[in-house]
């Protein structure tokens, strides 16, 4: 998810991209390895809702910065998320499971007061 030096730092959307890209700026981010296969044909919003669940569950940390101008939320790897790639590295790697998310159809909306 980056190091703690400004030249790689990501946000959800621009990490989500990372993976799915095998542009130079891509693999310099990645530590030089090429992108997956299941990273490459997966949907964006998959791989936006891996990081989501990853955040969720404590592998990875949001570091907020401030400007003048604008607020960004930075991915971090957290503790948890340090201790996983330890573990991969040893051969375990991590399984996180993502529960279905349900249809939109279907979903009955509140009506809005008549004039609105």
């Amino acid at each position: 998810a980056g190091s703690s030096d400004s030249g790689s730092r990501l946000t959800l959307l621009k990490a989500a991209d990372v993976a799915r890209s095998d542009s130079a700026l891509a693999r310099s981010a990645r530590g030089g390895e090429s992108v997956q296969d299941i990273c490459r044909t997966a949907q964006p919003r998959d791989i936006e809702r891996v990081l989501a669940r990853l955040l969720a569950e404590g592998y990875l940390r949001e570091e907020f910065i401030f400007t003048a101008y604008s607020a960004n939320g930075y991915l971090r790897l957290a503790d948890r998320g340090c201790a996983a790639m330890a573990a991969a590295d040893l051969g375990r790697p991590l399984e996180v499971n993502l529960a279905g998310l349900p249809s939109v159809e279907g979903l009955l909306l509140p009506e809005l007061p008549k004039g609105h």
